[in-house]
C-alpha cells in the first residue's frame, strides 16, 4: 500500500501519471520492507512502463483494423503440410523486414490463410510498437473514390495510407483496377517505397500480376516497385477454412439443456479400420450425431464400446477422447 497522500497522488493524476500512482498503489509492503527509496521508485516505474507498455500496443492493434485480432504467428496450423517454412515464419516475428523497408507477398489459393497470417504479421508490428493498418483491395478503391470528390481528399488520402509503417493489402487484384486505380496503386507505392512495407494477400502468382495490372507502363512501373524487394512466401493449397471446420465438427457441442437421455449409447469403431469412429447417442424425440457425457463405459465383445446414459454435460469432452483411446489400443 503506498503512503503517498491523496493531494499528492491528485497531483500525480493531473499530470499524467496515473499508472505510477497504481502501481505504487498495489506495491506490497511485507514484500518491501527494508527496500532502499530508490529500488522502491524503479519497481514502481517498471510496473508503470510495463501498463503504459500495454495499453500501447492494445492500442495500435485496435486502430488496425484487423481481419483476425487474435491472429498469431506463434499459433500456426499445419506448417508443414501448406509448404510453410518454421525459419521464415520466425524471421518475419522479428519485423526486421519493416527495418528494411522490405515488402512480404502471402501468395496462395482460397482459404489457404493469407488473410490470417497478414493479420498476424500486422499484429506482430504493433507489438514492436510500429503502426499498422489492414485494407481489402476493394475497400481500398472505395476509399480513394469517396476521397478524389472532395478537395484535396486525394492527397490526404496518399499522406494517410503512405504513412502506415506496415499496410496490409488483402485479395490484391482480386479484380482487374481500372486506369484511375492503377494511377493511385503507382503513386501510393513510390510514396511507400524505401520508406514502409507494404504485405500483400493474393491468390495469383507474380507472373500473372502483369497481366492483370492492364500489361502497359503502369503496370512496369507498379511492379518495378514491388518485386526486387520483396519476400515472396507460398501458403500451399491447403483449405484452413476447411480445416478449421472439421475440428469444429470432430467433437460437436454438447447440448445446453437436458433433453432427455436414453439408457444406452454405443460407440463403434470396427477393428478393420482403426482411425473410423462414429458415435451417437439416442435422443427420446429421434436419433442424432451429438457428442454426449457418460458416466460408465465397457468394452463389449463385438470390439463396440458401450456406455451408460448420463444428464451431466460438464465433462462431455473428456469422456469421449477416453473412450476413443480405449478403443484405439483395443484396436
Amino acid at each position: 500500500m503506498s503512503r503517498l497522500d491523496s493531494e499528492t497522488k491528485r497531483k500525480l493524476r493531473e499530470m499524467g501519471v496515473t499508472s505510477l500512482v497504481d502501481a505504487f498503489d498495489v506495491q506490497d509492503d511485507t514484500l518491501t520492507l527494508g527496500m532502499v527509496f530508490e529500488e522502491r521508485i524503479k519497481l514502481a516505474v517498471d510496473d508503470a512502463h510495463a501498463t503504459f507498455t500495454q495499453s500501447k500496443v492494445e492500442g495500435l492493434i485496435r486502430r488496425a483494423g484487423l481481419r483476425y485480432p487474435n491472429a498469431d504467428l506463434r499459433r500456426l496450423d499445419l506448417l508443414e503440410q501448406r509448404g510453410l517454412d518454421r525459419g521464415v515464419i520466425a524471421q518475419l516475428g522479428t519485423c526486421q523486414f519493416i527495418t528494411r523497408q522490405q515488402n512480404v507477398v502471402f501468395q496462395g489459393f482460397t482459404g489457404s490463410g493469407k488473410s490470417y497470417l497478414g493479420s498476424a504479421l500486422a499484429k506482430q508490428a504493433c507489438k514492436h510498437r510500429y503502426r499498422a493498418h489492414y485494407i481489402r483491395m476493394p475497400d481500398l478503391e472505395e476509399t480513394w473514390a469517396v476521397a478524389r470528390d472532395k478537395p484535396a481528399g486525394k492527397e490526404k488520402w496518399l499522406r494517410k495510407y503512405s504513412a502506415f509503417t506496415i499496410l496490409v493489402i488483402d485479395e490484391w487484384l482480386l479484380d482487374p483496377p481500372t486506369d484511375d486505380v492503377r494511377s493511385m496503386l503507382l503513386e501510393l507505392l513510390e510514396r511507400r517505397y524505401d520508406a514502409a512495407s507494404t504485405v500483400f494477400c493474393t491468390q495469383y502468382a507474380k507472373k500473372d500480376w502483369h497481366q492483370r495490372l492492364g500489361g502497359g507502363v503502369h503496370a512496369d512501373a507498379i511492379m518495378d516497385r514491388i518485386v526486387h524487394n520483396t519476400l515472396w512466401i507460398e501458403t500451399g493449397d491447403v483449405n484452413m477454412r476447411e480445416h478449421a471446420g472439421g475440428a469444429h465438427r470432430r467433437y460437436p457441442a454438447a447440448p445446453k439443456r437436458n433433453t432427455g437421455w436414453r439408457s444406452t449409447a454405443i460407440f463403434t469403431g470396427a477393428q478393420r479400420c482403426k482411425y473410423s469412429f462414429q458415435w451417437r447417442i439416442g435422443w427420446v424425440d429421434g436419433a442424432r450425431r451429438v457428442e454426449g457425457s457418460f458416466d460408465d463405459s465397457t468394452v463389449s465383445p463385438d470390439s463396440s464400446v458401450c456406455f451408460r446414459g448420463s444428464r451431466d454435460h460438464a465433462s462431455t469432452g473428456n469422456c469421449v477422447r477416453t473412450a476413443t483411446r480405449r478403443l484405439l489400443q483395443r484396436a
